[in-house]
């Protein structure tokens, strides 16, 4: 896919050329850009898109920035390259107006993420994409830090469209995972963005009556057990914890008053009285991992696991969840993320089971 103007001009009234001078003779800027750049303005501006001017951006970024940004645009798009002449061109506007390289960076982002738009817009990143983009790499002389962070943006403003309905379907999850492998985006990279993508397209395929397979090598499963879900938790249980009311202990209780050599008489000793309280208390870090037969849990201490037909019930808190279960006195609760997502899922592999 070769790079083309980001936007058609249908309108002659909404030209990029008259979009431009209206916005700059707002901003009584007009003359200064003629002046500054010492060249025919009309050979940039005729060139520029209406895409990097509409919705008012034109009014709310430093006219400086739109200047070099129209030029960079003017000089990437098409194959995507900026000769040694254009170069020393950009240059001498950048020394001209006094842009600080914040802002020369800046611009270069804007540049780098339109070009990406434009090649992405049919949600796939090809080979010749890559090399089209190389050339914007070199031609902008572009860090990996930029190029990743561009990317990044990129793939974010993707899922944030797709979760805009609170639900990733197959095909939504598959152009996702596509989209991040082609532009080199690793999942840490990616971080909560992905894991929300990944909470919603679970929750889709538990209220479409299916159960997502994890791949994992976290804890060992049994032959033909099938891993659902595996996240971090944290362990609680019941414990009895002592309390003392009354002192330390009757030694000290009370007042003592010699009443000769190695002999005293204590007065008023108060006796400390106990009573027991269960508490819930946190016993152990690790990964909890739903099964089509079993809830694993792998301790950084210690782990166990119990049959799915051994609950007797459990209940989804905002942050957690609490079993009961058959053999065991005790509520046994897992602090999680996400814990409405293993709620519907264990639901779903008792109905199957």
């Amino acid at each position: 896919m070769k790079l083309t103007k980001f936007i058609p001009v249908k309108d002659k009234e909404q030209s990029p050329q008259n979009l431009i001078s209206k916005g700059f003779n707002s901003l009584g800027e007009t003359r200064r850009y003629k002046l500054l750049i010492k060249t025919d303005p009309g050979t940039i501006i005729n060139k520029c898109h209406v895409a990097l001017f509409e919705d008012g951006v034109l009014c709310q970024i430093d006219d400086m920035k739109i200047i070099l940004f129209a030029f960079y645009v003017d000089l990437v798009q098409g194959q995507g390259i900026i000769s040694p002449e254009d170069r020393a061109m950009c240059d001498r506007i950048i020394a001209t107006l006094n842009i600080s390289p914040e802002t020369v960076d800046f611009v270069k982002f804007g540049v780098y993420r339109k070009c990406l738009d434009c090649i992405v817009a049919d949600d796939d990143f090809s080979e010749a994409d890559e090399k089209a983009m190389k050339n914007i790499d070199n031609s902008l002389k572009m860090t990996d830090s930029q190029k990743i962070a561009a990317r990044l943006s990129l793939l974010i403003d993707k899922a944030d469209a797709a979760l805009q309905d609170k639900k990733i379907t197959e095909i939504e999850k598959e152009m996702i995972d596509k989209l991040k492998s082609q532009l080199g985006i690793t999942e840490s990279q990616f971080g909560k963005k992905y894991e929300e993508v990944m909470k919603w397209y679970r929750m889709n395929l538990i209220d479409e009556g299916k159960l997502p397979v994890i791949e994992q090598n976290e804890v060992v499963l049994n032959k033909r057990e099938i891993c659902h879900y595996i996240a971090p938790a944290v362990f609680y249980e019941e414990r009895i914890v002592k309390h003392r009311v009354g002192g330390a202990s009757a030694l000290f209780g009370g007042m003592s008053f010699k009443v000769g050599k190695g002999k005293y008489v204590r007065l008023g000793g108060i006796v400390p009285t106990t009573y027991k309280t269960q508490e819930m208390k946190a016993a152990d870090r690790g990964v909890l991992a739903i099964t089509s037969n079993r809830v694993i849990f792998k301790g950084n201490v210690k782990g166990f696991s119990f049959l799915v037909g051994k609950i007797i019930g459990f209940n989804i808190y905002s942050d957690g969840i609490a079993f009961q279960r058959d053999g065991c006195s005790k509520h046994q609760v897992f602090i999680m993320e996400n814990p409405e997502i293993v709620g519907k899922m264990l639901r779903l592999v008792i109905k199957n089971g």
